[in-house]
């Protein structure tokens, strides 16, 4: 009796494990498929979404596990800034960001869209890379008000 109840966890471990490899290979196929669009198409902002989304290692988490660690999995994605896949039984799965990193992902693609605005941008950049551009230091912000 104890020898089958061992051997249906540890058969239980084995399917979670094989759930998990086989979650994380799907959202690095469709990540690679979406971060090859970006980078023909966004130049080094595409490539610089390639990197933040498939070189991250995402952590993936099923329904049940998000919910049963409601809490602490929210802190994991504010305080390690850490986004987390919440995979659905026979549903689309969903991402987990901070409101600060998506505000900030936001703020991005809407300066990325026009095709103007990125290859001034990079212009910029390269310049800066370059070695041009002075540094200055930031004026503290104006408290008084």
């Amino acid at each position: 009796m104890a020898d089958d109840v061992a051997d249906d966890l540890g058969r239980e471990a084995e399917v979670e494990q094989e759930r998990r490899a086989g979650a994380a290979e799907v959202v690095e196929a469709h990540l690679a498929e979406v971060a090859a669009s970006w980078i023909a198409s966004g130049g080094p902002f595409g490539l610089l979404m390639y990197i933040i989304l498939y070189t991250d290692g995402m952590k993936v988490m099923t329904m049940s596990e998000s919910r049963a660690n409601y809490a602490a999995t929210l802190d994991s994605v504010i305080d390690d800034q850490e986004e987390v896949l919440i995979t659905r039984p026979g549903g689309e799965g969903v991402v987990m960001v901070s409101q600060h990193e998506y505000e900030s992902m936001r703020e991005t693609l809407y300066l990325m869209a026009s095709p103007v605005n990125r290859r001034r941008l990079s212009e910029a950049v390269a310049r800066l890379e370059a070695g041009g551009g002075t540094v200055r230091e930031l004026a503290d912000e104006d408290t008084s008000s």
